[in-house]
């Protein structure tokens, strides 16, 4: 019945796709026959309305606390290999669920992946300080500590524009740019950046559910204090 509503990324299908995973690993109970895969690919030429989305192929991913370690293979609902923008060899921390089944005697383990971050993400400074962008974002008056945890230098504006440049861009989010920018730029700070980078044409910015496109555009010298957004900042000062 899932297929009734209006879009496979709304949350009564993706609820509805995780019975039918859940039903999936409770069978393997009762037989060896592999019903996981040809499910995945019924869902891969499912497309989502929403081009962000993509279609609704899962990830399985492997999961290992290093080299000579048993690995442990998961599945991340509603994620693709575009829109996931973990690499492999990245150091994270994962939240799941587990389900142990016995079938004639062996045990497998059902692993679903609820939630990833980078292990050396600080979790409460990354929502501290995009809680401060959106109350700039909503017109609330910031103090002069909240205007500086988020106004961004020329060096910090350098540093993100020479990465995005070496790049081509970036096509994750910005939880993922945060980590490839070695966390050197806050999250209120780097969303302060890409906004006047994309006021001053420096860049296109595509924000999606899932996943962020970043395009490097062609555009001679900006000089920053042009930027509207930067100037609307500083009136915190």
């Amino acid at each position: 019945c899932g297929w009734f509503f209006s879009d496979i990324s709304g949350i009564e299908t993706t609820q509805i796709m995780k019975y039918a995973a859940r039903v999936i690993q409770l069978a393997k109970n009762f037989t060896n026959k592999d019903l996981e895969t040809p499910y995945l690919d019924i869902l891969s030429k499912a497309q989502s309305n929403y081009k962000e989305m993509g279609n609704g192929k899962h990830m399985r991913i492997t999961l290992s606390r290093g080299q000579g370690q048993v690995p442990v293979y998961a599945v991340y609902f509603n994620h693709n290999f575009q829109s996931c923008s973990y690499r492999n060899g990245d150091i994270v921390d994962v939240a799941v669920s587990l389900d142990r089944n016995i079938y004639n005697g062996q045990e497998n383990l059902s692993v679903i992946i609820k939630d990833i971050k980078y292990s050396q993400s600080n979790n409460e400074e990354l929502i501290d300080s995009e809680r401060i962008f959106d109350k700039f974002a909503k017109r609330y008056r910031l103090t002069k500590n909240e205007v500086m945890s988020i106004l961004p230098t020329r060096n910090d504006f350098a540093y993100v524009y020479r990465f995005l440049k070496q790049n081509k861009g970036f096509i994750y989010g910005e939880y993922a740019l945060v980590n490839a920018l070695n966390y050197k730029i806050s999250m209120g700070k780097l969303i302060v950046i890409l906004y006047s980078m994309k006021e001053l044409g420096l860049i296109n910015w595509q924000q999606g559910l899932y996943q962020s496109i970043i395009e490097m555009k062609e555009s001679g010298k900006v000089n920053l204090e042009d930027s509207v957004f930067i100037k609307k900042l500083k009136e915190g000062i």
